[in-house]
């Protein structure tokens, strides 16, 4: 082998190398520290757009619990391999009563301040329901309540389970990055 040779083979092993360290971590960060999902309805207008792209924190939940009015990406609850982003509103052990509408914590006279709302509750929105949140899991909504598959269980196929078990939650929503960037609030 020339010199020549051995050159461009030692470059090539170089390369081969850093291409290699620069697709473990590429991984690592995609499938530990981030979450990447597309929100393909109007279920979280006007939060987050339908066919919005989105970047959420797999380690938001590691040194704590995730809190009321978290929006969050998680797996079904019924087991299958679909991936949902809503706004968290029951923690466990809690009773959300939803009443003409407006939601309400623990039999709290006081609506919950819910200023992200697209509109108006109508239709399925303003029917009274009443719901006591196992330990670990959470009560989930969307942002726009009159077209939303929720814990309400309210929509054409409702999820047999309605309440997020927290091992399903894969993570906190940060931002949008497409089709324009914005914070998630």
């Amino acid at each position: 082998m020339t010199e020549r040779e051995n050159y461009f083979v030692k470059e090539l092993i170089h390369w081969l190398k850093a291409l290699s360290f620069a697709l473990v971590i590429f991984f690592f960060i995609n499938n530990v520290v981030i979450v990447r999902a597309t929100v393909p309805t109007a279920s979280m207008d006007p939060t987050i757009p339908a066919e919005s792209q989105i970047f959420g924190f797999r380690l938001s939940y590691i040194f704590s619990s995730p809190s009321r009015f978290d929006v969050i990406a998680f797996e079904s609850p019924d087991g299958t391999d679909t991936r949902y982003i809503k706004r968290i509103i029951g923690l466990p052990g809690e009773t959300v009563d939803i009443i003409k509408g407006q939601v309400f914590i623990n039999g709290s006279g006081e609506a919950l301040n819910e200023w992200y709302l697209l509109e108006a509750p109508a239709g399925v929105s303003l029917i009274n329901q009443s719901f006591v949140v196992p330990d670990e899991h959470f009560f989930v909504m969307g942002d726009h309540r009159n077209n939303s598959r929720d814990s309400r269980g309210l929509c054409a196929q409702p999820w047999e389970n309605l309440f997020v078990p927290k091992g399903n939650i894969i993570g906190r929503a940060i931002f949008i990055y497409a089709p324009s960037i914005s914070l998630i609030r």
